[in-house]
């Protein structure tokens, strides 16, 4: 039986423990395994319709059909493939949010260390993999980061497919033209229903780039307007807004619309002119009700840039407030489990209360950095680190002593 369904056993084996393991891996937040990993969106909270379980039941019903029916196998090894691919192609056309997000991360965790090396010195020979110089904007870019991200669940899933397509392949004798057409016919036609709209705008994002770059600003705004109504992902964040800002005052148009403040607003944050900055996204949120979730994201961004400014200038009670309303903004009410986008702000909220001798919200910051933070050992063990120290602040020995193992074994000292 090995020798002649060695093909379907591998196949199975790595399907079957591809769910198991991570499919998606972030620098700072969280990890995602196969069973985590729900089809209708790339979000990560366990769900019984997850890429992994979908993959194992279609293995299975494609396994037990096959006697029946003898393209069956075929068939589920057209769809594992087309499952495989959707995860990729999900991320880099439909979600916009998650890629921001990665690239914000990825931006925060080399600014994390370089805070905590200061005062958690024993920590800093381990260091968090990041990718560098993530393009989270133009087509391209967004392909680059959503493959990044992928871990090796993803990979095993898909070796898996390939095996299983394999095995189908050589069961049909004489159809193996037809039976490969299918194969390739399945995943191929769903990425470019997925793709259509993002080609098509991201060629008229280049179109805009290039006409920016002729001096053609009148094509250029028209063309980066034709980007945004055809992939979300542009319209979904300031960058273009900002650009066409550029555009406009290079034109001599008004400066009052929307994406002019947008535009003076990056300008000042680039001065370090922060307050002014917030108060001109505020602007821009006021004016264009379609951009204001995206300027109020960049505000609390800005205001947690502020306050890290702040904190080094020696003003820690003012960081801390600034921080603080960062977070609020960005949560929302939400509870931390929902993945706020700002949660970066944590280790300095824990740092700056212990400083400040609020050791109780310094012990909570501290643990919830460590929670979110469970699949990335470094950073958290520095979380570990702070919550030690709190704690022993505040005479809890034993969970103090807990805390610095913790730490410890994390740091792999």
């Amino acid at each position: 039986m090995w020798v002649s369904n060695w093909l379907l056993i591998c196949a199975s084996s790595l399907v079957v423990g591809s769910v198991v393991l991570v499919w998606l891996r972030f620098p700072y937040s969280f990890n995602v395994g196969g069973w985590e990993l729900p089809i209708q969106a790339i979000v990560p909270h366990i769900h019984e319709f997850s890429y992994g379980f979908n993959g194992i039941a279609v293995l299975a019903i494609a396994f037990f059909l096959r006697k029946r029916f003898r393209w069956s196998l075929l068939l589920g090894a057209a769809i594992l493939l087309t499952l495989w691919l959707l995860v990729p192609a999900r991320i880099t056309f439909h979600q916009a949010p998650l890629l921001r997000r990665l690239s914000e991360e990825n931006q925060a965790v080399p600014a994390i260390k370089a805070f905590t090396r200061s005062f958690i010195p024993q920590n800093q020979d381990q260091k968090e993999q990041t990718q560098k110089d993530l393009d989270p904007v133009t087509l391209p870019g967004r392909s680059a980061a959503a493959l990044s991200i992928l871990g090796p669940g993803w990979y095993c899933f898909g070796f898996g497919s390939l095996l299983l397509a394999s095995y189908a392949v050589s069961r049909l004798p004489g159809r193996r033209v037809r039976s490969t057409f299918i194969l390739i016919a399945v995943p191929v036609s769903v990425l470019g229903i997925l793709s259509v709209p993002s080609v098509i705008g991201h060629y008229h994002y280049h179109r805009g780039s290039l006409a920016r770059a002729a001096g053609h600003n009148e094509q250029a705004i028209a063309s980066y307007r034709k980007a945004m109504r055809w992939d979300g992902f542009y319209a979904g964040g300031i960058e273009v807004y900002g650009l066409i800002g550029q555009l406009e005052k290079q034109a001599g148009r008004d400066q009052s619309s929307a994406e002019s403040s947008i535009s003076h607003a990056l300008e000042l944050r680039s001065k370090k002119e922060y307050e002014p900055a917030i108060f001109e996204l505020q602007r821009a949120a006021e004016k264009k009700p379609a951009l204001a979730k995206a300027a109020r994201h960049e505000a609390s961004r800005i205001r947690a840039e502020w306050a890290l400014a702040r904190y080094q200038a020696g003003a820690i009670g003012a960081a801390l407030t600034n921080w603080e309303q960062a977070l609020s903004e960005d949560t929302k009410g939400r509870p931390l489990k929902s993945q706020p986008s700002l949660l970066y702000v944590l280790p300095y909220l824990a740092r700056g209360n212990c400083q400040l001798g609020r050791y109780e919200a310094g012990l909570k910051a501290a643990t919830d950095w460590a929670e979110i933070t469970g699949d990335h050992r470094s950073l958290q063990a520095d979380a570990y680190s702070l919550a030690a120290d709190c704690s022993a602040k505040l005479g809890r020995d034993a969970d103090a002593r807990r805390y610095q193992s913790l730490s410890l074994a994390g740091s792999g000292m």
